[in-house]
């Protein structure tokens, strides 16, 4: 457990848009699964952005600059696991 690293990205977002930049990771430590105590703490780490390439594919692309993983880099491929998309879903 004191190996894994939890982060999250949070944003808004407007319904027609296909692609949002900026958006802050965050890394949360301490803590346990279902368990009130320890305290967790979230610290930014980071940016990412999204891009949507359809309404099944996308990329994210991340930069650290802060916490274990800072300086790291990347893109990750994104590709939806249910179906092709919502009804009625163009890009």
């Amino acid at each position: 457990p004191s190996s894994q690293l939890w982060f999250t990205l949070q944003s808004s977002w407007t319904p027609t848009a296909t692609s949002l930049n900026n958006i802050p990771i965050y890394l949360t430590t301490g803590g346990a699964f279902d368990q009130a105590t320890p305290a967790t703490t979230t610290t930014p780490v980071g940016t990412a952005s999204l891009a949507f390439q359809s309404c099944a594919t996308g990329t994210m692309n991340y930069t650290f600059t802060a916490g274990p993983l800072s300086g790291k880099t990347g893109t990750f491929n994104l590709s939806r696991t249910a179906g092709v998309g919502p009804t009625g879903c163009t890009l």
